[in-house]
C-alpha cells in the first residue's frame, strides 16, 4: 500500500471534536442578515487566524486501482 507524503495530521489545539460554543438562534438569523462583503470579509479574518495567508497547498490525485498518481 503507498503512503501518501502529504498526509493531515490534527494537532490538540485545532482538533475538530473540541468543544465548541453552541450558537443562539439569533446569533445565527444576524449572521444570515449580514452583507454578502461582511461575510467574505469575516471569513478571511478567520482563515487568516488559522493558515498562513501566504502558503498554498498542493494537492495530488492517487488512483487505488494503480497505485500511481496523476
Amino acid at each position: 500500500m503507498n503512503a501518501i507524503p502529504q498526509a493531515v495530521t490534527l494537532t490538540p489545539d485545532r482538533s475538530p471534536t473540541a468543544s465548541a460554543p453552541r450558537w443562539t438562534v439569533a446569533e445565527v438569523e444576524a449572521l444570515y442578515q449580514l452583507p454578502l462583503m461582511d461575510l467574505l470579509y469575516r471569513a478571511q479574518q478567520v482563515h487568516r487566524e488559522n493558515f498562513n495567508a501566504n502558503e498554498i497547498q498542493r494537492s495530488t490525485l492517487l488512483s487505488v486501482k494503480t497505485g500511481g498518481c496523476s
